[in-house]
């Protein structure tokens, strides 16, 4: 199973998702991110291949046919997609990849990677500071500005199905709620792709996390008990322990327990404290 994380932006014109996206990319630009391919015409700041793939109708229509596109959208009187194979190759290699797209589009890639995606709703603090921010811009007609205004009471009321909705008032702090999360996420992801199981497999993962868990806490209370300065431990004396795992003074209990997991060097379930601590009295 790919281990690769979706991280979709969803937001109404206005409403800061690109601001957010351009400062994670400075903060982390080892993660990937989709590049949108559209017909419009590029603004005067924008790059072809960075902010966005900047195409002919021709082109893009093509591209439909040959299936290029995870998700399209007609926004206005412009065509905007979602590449499918630099999102496909995110999640082969266990990427964090994020996408900025409009909420149709967010929809859809959640429906067909249910369980490798993590959404924002970015909202504003109240629609005069939308406004404002959509007139400073100073890049699109008045028709043009009244359209996206009438959009947004229809995008809101999907805000609810998206994992959180952060309020955009200060860039900074919704970058580093933003950050926390997806970090937070990945981590967890990473747990799950280092437990790799030999031998009979516990029936979810859960358990097998307790199973760890137990076994690390055992080492803990071992090497509290044994050697109260760690530091003073000696290498070489690994006859405490009933696994012949490299063992590192200054290693953490955990990574102790997942290297003896993943062998397959734990043989036991313990079903509660008492149990842990009569067992590490036995093996004493």
């Amino acid at each position: 199973m790919n281990h690769g994380l979706l991280v979709i932006f969803v937001s109404f014109s206005g409403g800061g998702k690109s601001t957010i996206v351009r400062t994670l990319k400075q903060k982390h630009p080892h993660w990937q991110f989709s590049v949108s391919a559209t017909t419009r015409a590029a603004r005067e700041d924008e790059k072809n291949g960075v902010h966005y793939t900047f195409i002919s109708r021709d082109t893009f229509e093509d591209m439909i046919k040959n299936q290029e596109f995870i998700e399209y959208e007609q926004v206005h009187e412009d065509l905007y997609g979602t590449p499918v194979k630099p999102l496909e190759d995110a999640l082969k290699n266990d990427q964090i990849y994020i996408l900025d797209i409009d909420v149709k589009g967010a929809l859809r890639i959640m429906q067909n990677y249910p369980k490798q995606y993590i959404s924002f709703f970015i909202d504003v603090p109240d629609m005069d500071v939308l406004e404002t921010r959509l007139r400073k811009r100073a890049t699109e007609s008045e028709s043009h500005i009244q359209k996206r205004l009438s959009r947004i009471p229809v995008e809101r009321k999907e805000k609810e199905k998206f994992d959180y909705v952060i309020i955009n008032d200060k860039l900074k702090v919704a970058v580093n709620e933003i950050e926390a999360i997806i970090i937070k996420k990945t981590r967890g992801n990473q747990m799950k792709k280092d437990f790799r199981f030999k031998g009979e497999r516990p029936d979810d993962m859960f358990e097998a996390i307790t199973v760890m868990a137990k076994r690390a806490h055992q080492i803990n209370q071992k090497r509290s008990e044994d050697y109260p300065n760690p530091k003073m431990i000696d290498p070489d004396d690994t006859e405490e322990f009933d696994s012949d795992v490299d063992f590192d003074a200054m290693e953490k209990p955990a990574s102790l327990a997942m290297k003896e997991y993943e062998k397959d060097e734990i043989k036991f379930e313990y079903e509660n404290e008492e149990e842990i601590e009569e067992n590490s009295e036995t093996e004493e």
